[in-house]
């Protein structure tokens, strides 16, 4: 299943202690179901992990949405330049 076809999904993503969180859910269960943590996908994009996790409380704008999609890819794509591994 790719991201783009989670946004027609109405599923909700149980967080920590159980708790909704409705934003951006569609993201979150395909970082999850891909196995992607969060992480890495704000390394890619040059962000720290804590604005990572800031951006998706809310509803995204349209560029951080792109950002993290793209950024998504080139992980996916193996395109992530992580020295590490």
């Amino acid at each position: 299943m790719k991201l783009e076809e989670l946004f027609a999904n109405g599923d909700v993503f149980l967080g920590k202690k159980g708790s909704k969180n409705l934003c951006n859910s569609h993201i979150r269960n395909y970082l999850t179901m891909k196995g992607i943590p969060m992480w890495k996908v704000a390394e890619v994009i040059g962000i720290s992990e804590s604005t990572m996790t800031r951006w998706m409380r809310t509803p995204l704008s349209a560029e951080h949405h792109k950002k993290i999609m793209d950024a998504v890819s080139k992980i996916e794509g193996g395109e992530d330049h992580d020295e590490d591994n």
